[in-house]
């Protein structure tokens, strides 16, 4: 028996209005609070070079990765995206681990993948953020389409 594969991006389905309307409400709330998260990741950098360069003439250059690592939780937590960067961090060190079926290589490739995509998940938060943008743009999109097809059918129900 073959599995299903699955999407990346879910479409949402939709079975009453009130659902609909309480996802469209859910998302533009989302939208909001994921744009913030959005221009938190992509001011971090620049920031974070700044105080580096000011951290490395103290010669305090460890405290410059701690404020980096503070920002990007800030970013995952307003904007979201934590648990993308989560499913690939796991599917890529799942994914290593099988490449290299020798016992002592195989956990040696499995944790310097596990280290790398954790620098990518640290290091690049606005990619996991916009990644929760579009799904939630999706999400949106999905009820707004599902009102616009029942809207008529409300409408005959008030008259």
């Amino acid at each position: 028996m073959r599995k299903e594969k699955k999407e990346f991006f879910e479409e949402m389905r939709f079975d009453d209005v009130l659902f609909a309307q309480n996802t469209l409400k859910e998302c533009e709330e989302k939208l909001k609070r994921n744009k913030i998260g959005v221009i938190v990741s992509l001011i971090v950098p620049v920031f974070d070079v700044i105080v580096s360069m000011i951290l490395e003439k103290m010669n305090m250059g460890d405290t410059a990765l701690a404020y980096w690592i503070i920002a990007a939780v800030v970013a995952y937590i307003i904007g979201g995206g934590i648990m993308s960067s989560l499913k690939m961090v796991w599917k890529t060190t799942v994914f290593s681990w099988f490449i290299i079926p020798v016992f002592p290589v195989d956990l040696c490739v499995a944790f310097v993948a596990f280290c790398t995509a954790g620098a990518a998940a640290l290091f690049l938060p606005i990619v996991f953020v916009l990644m929760t943008r579009y799904q939630i743009g999706k999400d949106k999109k999905a009820a707004e389409e599902y009102l616009a097809c029942c809207k008529p059918v409300v409408d005959a129900e008030a008259m």
